[in-house]
């Protein structure tokens, strides 16, 4: 086969850390041949539709227990999913020992059932192969249908959730997410191909809770009324102020959310992307330009008052407030790290090599594997989510920006990401001196699409004067004299030259290009978005948005 593998050269590629003896030599060798047999035939299953062989990555560290393991699944990102589906994970990477079994997978998030830029005639085949991978590891599924401003889009993807939900079964079936972070349309017009029109007909024109509604009808009348529905949404939902939802005009949140409380009461769960590393009120510590230790201490712990169990327990209020229950179902769809820096990360910590590293993307992985779900302090006892799902398996793209948030980059990795010694996995202190506030009164773990519009966004944005600037120096031109007036004009000159200089410094960043590979703290340099064009209708929504309003 053009696509076999040398068992030899995988066996020697394996990470060494001790000297082996011949039988462990051997050992490594047979268990390495078996892996790459193994995408051997798992890539030609994704051709001919043939059952899935079990797929795991290898790797030596062993980063403990997966704490309420029933209540934890992993994401399936566009990349597995649409090109090698026959090898999702069957267990937790890094959760095993030669004494401990590793933790098997019990649930999964399925963004959308497929793609119009998706191969057709892999559809099928990829659907095949996700149904015997539930089946056979007796896992629970979230499927998710979209909401957006294009309605054949919208009609098209629910036919396709349609046909999968039949597959996969009700026995299996954990619930159904209808709309993804819609509360960011407005904020990337351009990106999302969004304009005024579709804002008004989404929130004022009701076509959000109407296709809501229509879904859960058709839905319910294929017997699945008992199973639980959501709408999944971004950190921006909670903005606004301390008690309710966002809620403007663009961005109906809170009236959105109490709709479909008051009409399907306990059925709905409130659901929600959080991610630490998108946090834009993350900062520098002090007295440095490019360290971060105050911004990690903040957001590798899994405490009550760390960044996201923090930002949860925002959400819980805010759930509270608006249906008077204190324990009504919350799940979180979305959490994870990258382990090389995206063009994605917006905020300051871009400066911070070790913010986006091997080492912090493991640290994060770890807590995340041993965190009880726990988001109550000693004050205020609060109901914890009830799900929580892991992003993701591999390396993917958001907007043609490519995001390191896998335990693998591609489809024919054998081995998990990892770093030599475990004992580097922990949460550093926060120096003495750092005073970082992070706004956690309204909750500061963003979610990732509104981070890689928020990119785009910047990287095409026309240079212009500020309003403020424009003012000061008409101002200046009618009362002063002509020197004070020709200063002015060369602050403009010299601010427009400083401008065009920075769009320029970003603008050929995004050129330089590079494979993906995992590197260590020491190797890490920012790496290219190889962006790639296609329609944000056929990606899934993910993002953060670094915005004051948090």
């Amino acid at each position: 086969s053009s696509s076999s593998i040398s068992c030899a050269s995988a066996a020697s590629s394996y990470p060494r850390r001790i000297p082996r003896s011949a039988a462990v030599e051997d050992m490594l060798r047979i268990l390495a041949c078996s892996s790459a047999l193994a995408l051997v035939a798992a890539s030609a299953g994704e051709k001919t539709g043939a059952m899935p062989v079990p797929y795991n990555c290898r790797g030596e560290l062993f980063l403990g227990d997966v704490v309420n393991a029933s209540q934890k699944g992993m994401g399936a990102d566009d990349t597995t999913f649409a090109n090698c589906s026959a090898q999702m994970f069957e267990t937790w990477p890094h959760s095993s020992t030669s004494y401990v079994s590793a933790e098997k997978v019990k649930s999964l998030r399925i963004f959308k059932p497929w793609a119009p830029e998706w191969s057709e005639e892999q559809r099928l085949f990829a659907w095949r192969n996700l149904v015997q991978y539930v089946h056979t590891n007796e896992m629970k599924v979230l499927l998710g249908t979209s909401i957006g401003c294009l309605e054949d889009y919208d009609k098209q993807t629910w036919e396709w959730t349609k046909e999968l939900l039949h597959m996969i079964g009700k026995d299996h079936l954990m619930g159904l997410a209808i709309g993804n972070e819609l509360e960011i349309f407005h904020r990337f017009r351009e990106e999302l191909n969004v304009d005024d029109a579709c804002l008004e007909r989404l929130w004022d024109g009701n076509y959000a809770w109407k296709w809501f509604q229509k879904v859960t009808a058709e839905f319910d009348s294929m017997g699945y009324a008992d199973i639980p529905i959501t709408s999944v949404f971004g950190g921006l939902a909670l903005a606004g102020n301390t008690s309710t939802f966002y809620d403007i005009p663009e961005a109906r949140v809170n009236t959105f959310l109490s709709q479909v409380a008051s009409r399907y009461q306990e059925r709905f769960v409130f659901s929600f992307n959080f991610y630490p590393y998108f946090d834009p009120f993350l900062k520098i510590d002090n007295h440095t330009e490019d360290e971060c230790k105050g911004a990690l201490a903040d957001s590798l712990c899994w405490e009550p008052e760390c960044n996201l169990p923090a930002t949860t327990a925002v959400a819980r209020r805010k759930i509270t407030n608006l249906t008077g229950n204190p324990n009504w179902r919350m799940w979180l769809g979305e959490l994870g790290w990258s382990s090389r820096y995206t063009h994605s990360l917006e905020s300051v910590m871009k400066k911070c090599k070790q913010f986006s590293s091997p080492e912090t993307f493991l640290t994060y992985y770890k807590g995340f594997l041993g965190w009880d779900l726990s988001i109550s302090n000693a004050s205020e006892p609060l109901t914890p989510p009830e799900h929580v799902f892991w992003f993701t398996m591999r390396d993917s793209y958001v907007f043609g920006i490519l995001e390191y948030f896998g335990f693998v980059a591609d489809c024919d990795d054998l081995y998990c990401k990892t770093v030599p010694d475990a004992s580097v996995l922990v949460v550093p202190q926060r120096p003495a001196a750092d005073n970082a506030t992070h706004g956690r009164a309204l909750g500061t773990a963003p979610s990732r699409l509104s981070a890689a519009a928020s990119h785009l966004q910047s990287v095409q944005q026309p240079l212009r004067l500020s309003g403020a600037s424009t003012m000061l120096c008409a101002t200046l031109g009618l009362a002063v004299v002509a020197m004070l007036f020709a200063t002015c004009a060369c602050t403009v000159r010299h601010q427009k030259r400083t401008m065009f200089a920075e769009s320029t410094q970003k603008a050929s960043r995004k050129q330089r290009s590079q494979l993906p590979r995992l590197l260590t703290a020491e190797e890490q340099k920012a790496s290219p978005d190889d962006e790639q064009q296609a329609s944000p209708e056929g990606l899934r929504a993910r993002g953060g948005s670094p915005s004051a309003d948090y």
